[in-house]
């Protein structure tokens, strides 16, 4: 780590060099504080014994890798990370401040949602209070569904237990309740102007299907049923009895796990999208009542005629087989253990120390998060637009919003003219991706509903917690969420919803392909990515990039099957439909090609295409944004201390904000179960296809960095 004596020495260093040179060429050297700055973190960050077109990731954050130590409580630390942790730090300040200080939350008008967001966090984070409840709360809930069989095997009564009734209560008392069946409201993907209820397969409880079907020869999976096990015996069960119903239970979900679809196969948008009424899903799968369930889960009654969209057929369908072909006792003991996995978090340290135990042996992470993290997650989880409006008021920089929108802007017109200038796109298709990028929408920064504390207040109106019991205010936020979900079925979808893209204190950015837009929200408008005082081939190269990403992800394999408007529509001609596939199979093939030397994995080039589709054609569209700039605006300075031109030091932002070190356990379940390609192989992927890239470090061609055969979609 670097100590604060150190970066003085480091500023001091760059200043004294760039002296030298001011009385020769003055005006092209930026010596400001922020430019200094910048200077110096990029000193502290890259490896300059690494040729750049050897090793770009090794050469942009190697000495950040070196000195970057990953914190107990994290399975992996990046710069993403870094900017999260800090923006964390703000929300637990707004959240603690005292209501007499002199800040934005001494503002009567806001204490209806300071409140709220005060109480959700002080029951998290009063442990005292938890551990003096201690079990009582999840055993009186595993009660009224019939107790957990493991437990009290003899005591236990089958004809007690229905698995049906116990779904419904799942919905009534606002508990996970996707372990058997998803069934939630969403737009409709085909007529996007309304909701729709959506059927689809289970979300198991050991992150992806495709690690459980490994069995207990992973040490994922292992963990996973020994968790299952100690779960048990800590609410009293026989150890014996607990290590042969668990894996009775371990055995059901896996079959489950089996009967859905793997990642690969849920690309094509077409092949989720099977409408039909109730009466026809009872028909496909007549063993379930369908239309009582569904109306346990509504807020307002539906008839057999509704229609249904079933994004999974063949699961539902076999599910609907196994069901009454199963013994009570394991589908009571596989749902109570699902409820009791959910609720690990909200219960004492006996629990939490379990929990840890699992995550150091699945993530390699060795300790719980602070406990203040814990909380500020959880209000983030469930209050966010009521924190966002908080955080928007005390830190965020207006002029940053427009700003960013006017890098924005410019990547969206160089993604127009990249359209124009491609040969392989048939003439009609051309004009609707014209027309869906012409249309796509911008979102940067927040809504400005969100200033707005009525519209917060309002919202919220029906949610409300106690101080003094977390266990029951998590229960509370959980069927709210439902609530609201299911009270939509019947509204016509509004595209600009504010509350859709309200919550803005994360360090991201998104695309939604159903609404045909680009999201960037305050959060991540800051550090390393944004910085309005910086030269602008640093904030091109950063958040650039990550617009540039967005809006590709509207033309990537899943998000081209989305038309201008949001919906699930094919508007590619056969011929340049498959051009596309070609293109998309060269990215495939080349991440494919890359192994993780450290654990000896390739990565998955099918599950990981959009994001690296995104990344290659992002890049792509900043730089060239950035020269245009350059074209209007005239050169920019260097920063102080450096030999790298402006083009250089684009490419430098761009692979520094990348830097990542992850837990050998964090890179194999990431490998595993992410849409995203380890940070190494993002960055050297995608600048290994770009001429521009070995253009700026006159990489010879077949160097590492500039091979012969390159891959380009967009």
């Amino acid at each position: 780590m670097l100590t604060i004596s150190g970066v003085l020495l480091t500023l001091i260093l760059i200043i004294n060099s760039s002296a030298h040179s001011l009385h020769k060429q003055s005006s092209d050297v930026c010596l400001t504080h922020d430019c200094i700055k910048e200077a110096a973190r990029i000193l502290r960050t890259i490896d300059e014994t690494v040729s750049p077109c050897d090793d770009f990731y090794q050469f942009s954050c190697g000495k950040w890798i070196e000195s970057t130590v990953i914190p107990e409580h994290k399975s992996s630390q990046s710069t993403f990370d870094e900017l999260q942790d800090e923006l964390n730090k703000k929300l637990r300040v707004l959240i603690e401040e005292n209501h007499n200080n002199n800040n934005v939350i001494n503002n009567d008008n806001k204490m209806p949602i300071v409140t709220k967001i005060k109480d959700l966090y002080y029951s998290c984070m009063n442990t005292s209070i938890i551990e003096k409840i201690g079990d009582k709360p999840l055993v009186d809930l595993l009660l009224k569904f019939g107790g957990w069989p493991v437990i009290e095997p003899t005591k236990w009564d089958e004809n007690n237990f229905n698995w049906f009734d116990s779904y419904i209560k799942l919905r009534q008392y606002g508990l996970y309740d996707n372990v058997l069946m998803a069934i939630f409201v969403d737009i409709d993907d085909k007529n996007t102007s309304k909701r729709a209820l959506y059927l689809d397969q289970l979300s198991v409880g050991l992150y992806d299907r495709d690690l459980l079907l490994k069995g207990l020869n992973d040490s994922s999976v292992l963990a996973y049923y020994e968790l299952m096990v100690k779960s048990a015996v800590l609410l009293g069960a026989d150890k014996t009895v607990a290590k042969k119903q668990m894996k009775e239970v371990l055995d059901f979900e896996t079959q489950l796990a089996n009967y859905s679809l793997p990642k690969e196969e849920r690309r094509n948008m077409s092949l989720l999208y099977n409408k039909m009424t109730i009466d026809e899903l009872t028909i496909i799968a007549p063993n379930t009542d369908w239309i009582s369930l569904i109306n346990n889960y509504t807020t307002s009654p539906v008839q057999s005629d509704e229609q249904i969209i079933v994004s999974d057929k063949n699961y539902i369908q076999s599910l609907d087989l196994l069901l009454p072909q199963t013994k009570k006792r394991i589908l009571a003991n596989y749902m109570m253990w699902r409820i009791v996995f959910s609720e690990i978090g909200s219960m004492g340290i006996k629990w939490r120390n379990l929990k840890t135990e699992y995550d150091a042996r699945v993530l390699g992470k060795q300790r719980q998060e602070p406990r203040w993290e814990q909380c500020v997650n959880i209000v983030e989880s469930t209050l966010g637009i009521g924190l966002s409006n908080l955080y928007v008021d005390t830190y965020f920089n207006n002029e940053n919003k427009q700003m960013t929108l006017d890098i924005v802007k410019n990547i969206k017109i160089e993604f127009e003219r990249i359209l124009h200038e491609i040969d392989w796109m048939e003439k009609t298709t051309m004009n609707h991706a014209m027309d869906k990028l012409k249309q796509m929408e911008l979102k940067i920064g927040y809504p400005d509903q969100l200033r707005d504390i009525n519209n917060i207040i309002h919202h919220y109106k029906d949610l409300n917690f106690s101080r003094h019991n977390y266990f029951q205010n998590r229960i509370n936020a959980y069927k709210w969420l439902n609530d609201f979900q299911f009270s939509q079925l019947k509204e016509i979808n509004d595209k600009n919803d504010w509350r859709k893209y309200a919550e803005v204190t994360e360090v991201n950015a998104f695309y939604y392909p159903q609404e045909n837009a680009m999201v960037i929200p305050a959060g991540i408008l800051q550090g390393i990515f944004y910085n309005k005082n910086r030269p602008n081939y640093l904030n091109y190269g950063t958040i650039g990039e990550v617009a540039g990403h967005e809006i590709t992800h509207g033309f990537d394999d899943t998000g081209r099957q989305f038309d201008s408007i949001g919906q699930v529509n094919n508007w590619w001609d056969s011929s340049t439909d498959q051009k596309f596939k070609t293109k998309c199979q060269c990215i495939i093939d080349q991440y494919a090609n890359y192994t993780v030397e450290s654990i000896g994995m390739q990565l998955n080039g099918i599950n990981t295409q959009g994001e690296n589709v995104a990344d290659n054609g992002g890049i792509k569209q900043a730089f060239r944004a950035y020269k245009k700039y350059v074209e209007r605006n005239g050169s920019e300075p260097l920063l102080p201390g450096l030999k790298y031109t402006p083009e250089q030091l684009f490419w430098i932002s761009y692979g520094i904000q990348s830097c990542s070190k992850e837990s050998l356990e964090h890179l194999k379940l990431m490998i595993e179960i992410d849409s995203h390609s380890p940070s190494k192989y993002r960055i050297i992927g995608v600048l290994s296809n770009l001429v521009d890239f070995a253009k700026s470090f006159n990489c010879p061609i077949g160097s590492a960095m500039n091979p012969i055969n390159k891959c380009t979609v967009w």
